[in-house]
This record gives C-alpha cells, sequence and structure tokens, in this order.
C-alpha cells in the first residue's frame, strides 16, 4: 500500500482530464457518478466545523478575571449589609444611651429637688426650734411700776420732729419714737430685751410669710426689720461696748438666758446659717465682689494712714521742747481723723450694702463720723465690721435678714466672719491677699468704691423682698 497521502483536487484534476473517447467511452457512467457525489460533497456545508481558536482576550486568566468580578461584588455587598446592620445597631444604642441619659437627668432633677425640699423643711424645723426657743426664754427685763414701755398701753406715740434724729419701735403693735441717744443709753438687759421681742416676732411672722410680697406678712416682716437695724445701728453708734458685747451674746446677768455660746463662732455654726438663707449663686458672686471691694478700699486706707504715722514727729526730733511742730502734728492728727471717719464709713455703706437699706445711714453717718475724734477710736471702728448692722442692704432680701436674725439669736448675724466662711469655701483669694495694693493708687480704689456708693441710690422700699444685683453682666 502507497503511504501517500489522498488529495481530492489531484484525483479531480485527473478525472477531468480523463479522455472518454480513447476509453471508448466504455464504463463511464460510474466515474460521472463520482464527480457528481464529488461536486455534492464539496458544495454541502460540513457537519463538523473545526473548533477556532481562542483570541487572547478570551484567555483563561479573563476568565478568571470575570469570576473574581462576581466574587468582589459579593463581598461589596456583604460589606454593605454590614454596614447598613452596624448603622442600625449603632443607632439603636445611640437610642438608648440617650433615652438613659434623659431618664439619668430626670431622676437627678427629681433628687435635686428631694434636696431642696428637705433643706427648705429642715430649715423651717430649725426656724421653728429657734422661734420655741425664744418663746421659752424669760424676760431680759422685769416689769415693774417704772415699765420702760408703759407707752404701748397708753397708744400715744412721740412726734419724730420731738426728738431729732430717731427711730419707730413696735411693741405690741404700739409704735413709738424713739431718740438716737436714748437708744444708745439703754440699759443692756432693756436693750437685749427689745431685742428679743424683735427676734420673737421676726420668727412668727416667718412662719407666715408667702411668695405673694405685698401680703399682709410681708409687709409686717419688712417693718421690723427695718425697725431692728435701726435699732442695732442707733446703739453701734451711741454705745458700741454694748453693741459688741451683745453681738457675742454675752449678757451674763441671771436674769437673762442669753449666755455665751462659742457655737456662734464656729464655721459649722455659719455653714448652717447659709443653708437656712438659701443664698443664690448671683447672690454668693456679689457678696465675695463686695468683699473684694472692701478689703481693697481697707487696704488702701490702712497705707496711706501708715504714710501719715511715719511723717509724724517724734521725741527724737524734739517735740517736746520745740512748738515748731505744732502746725505739722495738727494737720497729722486731722489727717488720721480723717482717715477713721473714711474707714468707719466705708464699713458702713459695706453693711448697707450687705443688708436691705432704708435710708436710714444717710441720717446717722454725719454722727457716726463725728465718733472717730481721736486715734483711740480706730480700733473700735474696725470691731463695728461685726457688730453694726448699718441697713439690711439689697443684696441679702428682707426675708433671708429676717432669717439670719432668728437663725443667729442670741447673737446678731455677723456678716464679716460669714463672708470668711463662704469665701474659703468659694476658694477666694484671702483678705490679707486683697488688701494688698496690686498697682493701684488710692484715685484707682476709690473709683472702685464708688460702685458701692452708686449701688446704694437704687435702695427704696419697692425691692425689699428682691435680689438687686450688685455685678451687672
Amino acid at each position: 500500500m502507497s503511504t501517500e497521502s489522498f488529495d481530492p483536487n489531484s484525483m479531480l484534476s485527473d478525472l477531468l482530464s480523463w479522455d472518454c473517447e480513447a476509453a471508448g467511452m466504455r464504463g463511464s457512467q460510474p466515474f460521472v457518478s463520482i464527480l457528481q457525489e464529488v461536486d455534492r460533497y464539496s458544495s454541502a456545508p460540513s457537519r463538523f466545523e473545526p473548533t477556532p481558536m481562542p483570541k487572547l482576550s478570551e484567555t483563561p486568566s479573563a476568565l478568571f478575571t470575570t469570576d473574581s468580578t462576581r466574587t468582589t461584588n459579593r463581598s461589596e455587598r456583604k460589606l454593605e449589609i454590614n454596614r447598613i446592620s452596624q448603622k442600625r445597631v449603632r443607632e439603636r444604642r445611640k437610642a438608648r444611651m440617650q433615652s438613659t441619659e434623659a431618664q439619668l437627668a430626670e431622676t437627678a432633677a427629681q433628687l435635686q429637688l428631694l434636696k431642696s425640699t428637705h433643706k427648705q423643711l429642715e430649715a423651717r424645723n430649725t426656724l421653728l426650734e429657734k422661734v420655741a426657743d425664744i418663746h421659752r426664754q424669760p424676760a431680759a427685763f422685769v416689769v415693774t411700776n417704772n415699765n420702760p414701755w408703759s407707752w404701748q398701753e397708753s397708744g400715744l406715740m412721740t412726734e419724730s420732729s420731738d426728738k431729732g434724729r430717731s427711730i419707730k419701735v413696735t411693741i405690741n403693735g404700739c409704735e413709738q419714737i424713739y431718740a438716737a441717744d436714748e437708744v444708745s443709753q439703754m440699759p443692756e438687759l432693756l436693750y437685749a430685751d427689745l431685742y428679743a421681742r424683735y427676734a420673737n416676732k421676726l420668727g412668727s411672722c416667718l412662719l407666715e410669710t408667702s411668695e405673694d410680697v405685698n401680703s399682709p406678712a410681708n409687709r409686717q416682716l419688712a417693718k421690723w426689720v427695718s425697725e431692728v437695724t435701726s435699732l442695732m445701728v442707733c446703739m453701734a453708734q451711741g454705745n458700741p461696748k454694748v453693741a459688741l458685747k451683745h453681738g457675742l451674746a454675752d449678757f451674763t446677768s441671771s436674769t437673762h438666758a442669753n449666755q455665751a455660746d462659742p457655737t456662734h463662732r464656729q464655721d459649722a455654726f455659719f455653714l448652717d446659717l447659709m443653708v437656712a438663707l438659701e443664698l443664690t449663686e448671683r447672690q454668693q458672686q456679689d457678696m465675695m465682689y463686695l468683699r473684694r471691694l472692701l478689703f481693697s478700699k481697707l487696704g488702701q486706707i490702712y497705707r496711706d494712714r501708715k504714710v501719715v504715722l511715719n511723717g509724724m514727729p517724734t521725741e527724737g526730733d524734739g517735740i517736746c521742747c520745740s512748738s515748731d511742730k505744732l502746725g505739722d502734728m495738727t494737720q497729722s492728727a486731722e489727717e488720721l481723723r480723717n482717715s477713721g471717719a473714711e474707714e468707719l464709713t466705708t464699713y458702713m455703706q459695706f453693711s448697707s450694702a450687705f443688708y436691705r437699706g432704708v435710708g436710714l445711714l444717710e441720717r446717722l453717718l454725719p454722727i457716726v463720723c463725728l465718733l472717730v475724734p481721736a486715734m483711740a477710736n480706730l480700733m473700735l471702728a474696725v470691731d463695728l465690721l461685726t457688730i453694726t448692722e448699718a441697713c439690711f442692704g439689697e443684696i441679702q432680701t428682707c426675708r433671708q435678714h429676717a432669717i439670719a436674725i432668728v437663725h443667729s439669736y442670741p447673737a446678731i448675724p455677723e456678716k464679716g466672719r460669714l463672708l470668711e466662711v463662704m469665701a474659703d469655701q468659694r476658694g477666694e483669694p484671702s483678705k490679707e491677699v486683697l488688701m494688698q495694693s496690686a498697682g493701684m493708687d488710692s484715685l484707682q480704689h476709690a473709683a472702685n468704691w464708688q460702685q458701692v456708693v452708686d449701688y446704694l441710690q437704687y435702695i427704696n422700699a419697692e425691692n425689699l423682698n428682691q435680689h438687686v444685683p450688685l455685678l451687672v453682666e
């Protein structure tokens, strides 16, 4: 068998070149059939077409890329679903936190309200105890035929014009006019009895007061607070030793219950007093600002006074045997007198701003300034910070001043110590630091203190039950 490959085209060429005549047309019929079959198969489409070669872009790596894209899309969808799920979880968690915070805030508000109510109830119970204690105490003055309060039975009141500078005193619903000198000359027990009567009335009135500032109880409270503070001012400016003794609750007579009580000098007492007063944050800020102005002003007064004292001639300068220095001594003495008067005026203005005023300061200040004619009275003027109640000023309300009087009884409310306890609690600078110059001269200190002087112009009967801010925002 031949190993040559079969070539259809060569075979077709041989058949076409076949000589039919030479063959005698013998046996031509089979070849014709073969040609027809060849033509038919050549023109007919093939059943089995060869598989085309894949293009470069249709390689297996492209197929793998398509599968990877599908996998990436599925991953992204999963991530998106996870993000949505996590977002919903965070939103639910945030909603729960907000709900919890709202509940916590509401609970805290309720707790604060309960604490405030508890403090108010404690303050009222303390007030009731103080009023009951005042009622139980025996009278300071034993009524005799020479009853100094006999005028209350006649119902007659002395005209104020006959008394000059005077105050009004109310006992058992009856009013009487007392001159300032008469008040300052009262015996200790008589003055203590009068003060106890006012403390008793204030305590009873406090139990009846309401939110209505025009209620009869509130009007009576304002009237009696005005009278008792005027009484204390007259005693402080006319007989400061008695006033100081009364301020320390140191009446030692066996007929009087006002024995010296050391608890009135302790910090715990003033902390309880602050709770009873229910001072607002604005009031405390005003008190601290007033304290800074006071000690800044006093520091400048002390520095100016030291300059005057250092400039005075001494015995070593031959003052005893020479009259040449008489003019200088007279001038220095006048400067010292003015310095003492300025210091006392500052204290009085401070008291008037601290408590609520009724104009009494303006009537008594000319007399008070005459109380410091010499160096011997300068130290006494310093003590007036703790025993003078010049006026019940505008930082505290009338009700708060009455509470302070009743709560502190038998002592008087000592505002200087109250301020120091409050300053220590609030982290304020000490008074020694405040009394330093701070780089300011006398004019600057005077300008700062003028704020207090201007502030006192707002004192009137219409704002007795209000807090008039000293610090204006």
